[in-house]
């Protein structure tokens, strides 16, 4: 059976025996717990966004599943699976049925985009690879350990402001690949509207040349570490090493234990610098996305026949889209739980 979590489950949740991350390096920057999240999933109003289904046999929990539901957005991003028992191929058979319930409630609230996250070569991106779910890209994350020291910020960096967005979006769109920008599905509103619901404080820079934005940097800060994100045009690859030095100095004044870096295929150009700079890498992963609705390139456009003045469907006393009976449309009946 799946079901949400309750508050009954919660007790045993913390005694669980594995978790999946799914949504590195975020959930190590907010701090994420199991037993945290599925209690916030449980709160009605105060959940803010977090989700959670539970897989269980006879009352007995056997996985969970936990995911982000953003409030404002498009996307639910899937942030852990979780096992509570010594037996991990049981987990692992209904994490598929938990991922599918997932993506199936996504696509019934009109969410466009699953994303996940996992190791890759794991066996939990061979799941949601056989479940419909297609890479947009691959991603490394370094991380540098912090030890109080002080650096000068080099100068030429500017503090993102509202009227800089549409400069840092343009440069997004140039150096960003098309599946990453499909799967990320930004726009310059949700990208400044989503900056504004943050709740964890964050700081942006850009670097201009001839007035346009060729250096972009995001620091993320959780209560002890910080995520460090670039943008950059790959002609101005030599601004790199001063981009990373801003970042290092900022994070130290700020009093991070752990810098994490997440860099993508196309930003092979930082792998050198980051491992110069003190970083090593910790995690190889694969972003995944599994789109919940298609987008059509069909051009033709079909006359639409003139519109009845009483549709067809009133006149029957609105019997619905579909004439078959309920034991034929499985109207209440939940097909996953047979």
């Amino acid at each position: 059976m799946i079901r949400p979590y309750r508050l009954t489950d919660l007790l045993g949740t913390k005694r669980q025996q594995h978790v999946t991350l799914l949504d590195l390096p975020d959930s190590i920057i907010r701090g994420f717990s199991p037993a945290g999240f599925a209690t916030r999933s449980v709160l009605g109003p105060a959940r803010l966004g977090a989700e959670g289904l539970l897989y269980t046999n006879r009352l007995r929990p056997i996985a969970g599943c936990l995911y982000d539901w953003p409030f404002r957005g498009e996307d639910v991003r899937l942030v852990a699976l979780t096992g509570y028992g010594h037996d991990e191929s049981e987990a692992f058979a209904a994490w598929e049925r938990l991922v599918e319930r997932t993506c199936l409630r996504a696509a019934g609230y009109g969410r466009q985009r699953v994303v996940a996250r996992p190791e890759d070569g794991s066996d939990c991106a061979n799941l949601l690879h056989k479940l419909g779910f297609t890479i947009a890209t691959r991603e490394r994350i370094f991380a540098r350990t912090m030890n109080d020291e002080k650096q000068d910020t080099p100068a030429g960096f500017e503090l993102l402001r509202s009227n800089d967005v549409w400069d840092a979006w343009k440069l997004y769109s140039r150096t960003e690949p098309v599946s990453v920008q499909r799967a990320e599905g930004l726009t310059p509103a949700s990208w400044w509207r989503g900056r504004r619901l943050r709740r964890r404080p964050y700081q942006e820079w850009i670097l201009r040349s001839d007035g346009n934005a060729v250096v972009h940097l995001e620091l993320h800060y959780g209560r002890r570490d910080s995520a460090l994100r670039f943008h950059y045009e790959p002609e101005h690859r030599d601004s790199l090493l001063d981009a990373t030095t801003h970042a290092i100095a900022v994070a130290g004044r700020r009093k991070v234990d752990t810098l994490y870096c997440v860099v993508r295929d196309h930003q092979a150009d930082l792998v050198r610098l980051l491992l110069n700079q003190g970083f090593v890498m910790v995690r190889s992963q694969v972003r995944l996305v599994l789109y919940t609705s298609v987008l059509s390139s069909v051009m033709d456009v079909t006359p639409l026949p003139v519109a009845e003045r009483v549709p067809s469907g009133l006149r029957t006393g609105m019997t619905g889209l579909s004439q078959t009976s309920d034991g034929e449309s499985g109207r209440g009946s939940d097909w996953y739980n047979r």
